[in-house]
């Protein structure tokens, strides 16, 4: 009896196989009634397959911008401490007082007009 079950099996893989290689599947009943289940499926796994090629590629551009941000930002630093080292101000001080200036003792007082004082 397990002889006759086995055998059975074996020759329904093989019609499934044959059925396969001859199309005969996609005459079946079954495919055409969920043909727009199978399109829908088939549009879906096309747009995963477009979404992990775009989320691979936003990565790879965020890693580019990062490192141009990590570059742009050391030159930053560099450039502003050459300049705080250049426009020290005991060194203005001893570059003008060479042509004669000095820098005030006196705080600077500021006066301002406005319209109304100007009438």
């Amino acid at each position: 009896m397990e002889g006759k079950a086995e055998k059975n099996k074996q020759q329904k893989s093989n019609n499934t196989i044959a059925e396969l290689l001859s199309g005969d599947v996609l005459n079946s009943k079954f495919i055409l009634d969920n043909l727009s289940y199978i399109l829908f499926l088939l549009l879906l796994a096309a747009a995963f397959v477009y979404k992990n090629h775009y989320i691979k590629d936003l990565n790879k551009r965020i890693a580019i911008n990062q490192r141009e941000l990590d570059q742009n930002t050391a030159e930053f630093v560099d450039a502003k401490t050459r300049f705080e080292i250049k426009t020290r101000r005991y060194k203005i001080a001893q570059a003008l007082k060479d042509k004669g200036l000095v820098e005030s003792q006196n705080a600077l007082k500021v006066i301002r007009v406005t319209e109304k004082d100007s009438e």
